[in-house]
């Protein structure tokens, strides 16, 4: 078992899990200000969906990458980390979904993101050894289904926030792009496609976060 973890260890660029970490404790205080912000249950409620998703991904992914955990251990974060992505996915659009939409076609958009929770976490535990170009299609393909809703982004919440959520989501499907192919490794060893990834990851986490920081001050 030593001699696995040790492999494990030698195999992970030396960044790996550096950057999630670090933008988990960046974040962690925007997100306390954010629900500061909000008012009404209602607002709240969804501010702190979103905010504990997002939080939930950064950590998740720090500890699961910057840990050398054994053969057992690591599988189940692999699926959990895996799984945070749909959910982080799903509690970005809430807050639009519940306070600046409505109809059936965002009760459905909505629908469909925390169907796709539970469905993303099925998948991890069923199909734990999934290609990552697979898992990387999963991921933009239910992050763009958001796009029927984009025609009432710009209409009732602004070009400025549709823009703002439009290139979050262009830069997590770039991030997703670089992981499903596995390149490239722009300093082998230290930083690879997957911190390449995660950079991305955090560009969209943050274009997002001003996307709803703008939605909560002005509801």
């Amino acid at each position: 078992m030593p001699k696995q973890i040790e492999s494990n260890s030698l195999e992970k660029p030396k960044l790996r899990g550096f950057l999630h970490q670090y933008a988990f404790f960046f974040f962690f205080p925007l997100e306390i200000w954010l629900m500061t912000l909000a008012e009404g249950q209602t607002e709240v409620v969804v501010t702190l969906i979103y905010c504990l998703g997002l939080s939930s991904l950064l950590a998740t992914s720090a500890l699961y990458h910057r840990i050398n955990w054994a053969d057992k251990q690591r599988e189940r974060m692999r699926k959990l980390d895996h799984t945070m992505i749909f959910v982080q996915i799903a509690t970005s659009y809430t807050p639009f979904g519940v306070l600046a939409f409505s109809g059936l076609k965002n009760q459905i958009v909505l629908s469909i993101l925390w169907i796709s929770v539970v469905v993303g976490f099925m998948i991890n535990m069923i199909w734990g050894a999934a290609p990552k170009w697979v898992s990387a299609l999963l991921y933009v393909s239910v992050g763009w289904t958001v796009v029927v809703m984009f025609p009432e982004f710009y209409q009732y919440t602004g070009s400025t926030i549709f823009y703002l959520m439009l290139f979050g989501g262009i830069s997590y499907t770039i991030g997703a792009m670089f992981y499903a192919a596995k390149r490239p490794d722009l300093k082998p060893g230290i930083f690879g496609y997957h911190e390449l990834f995660h950079s991305f990851v955090i560009l969209g986490a943050g274009l997002h976060y001003a996307s709803i920081y703008m939605l909560i001050t002005s509801v």
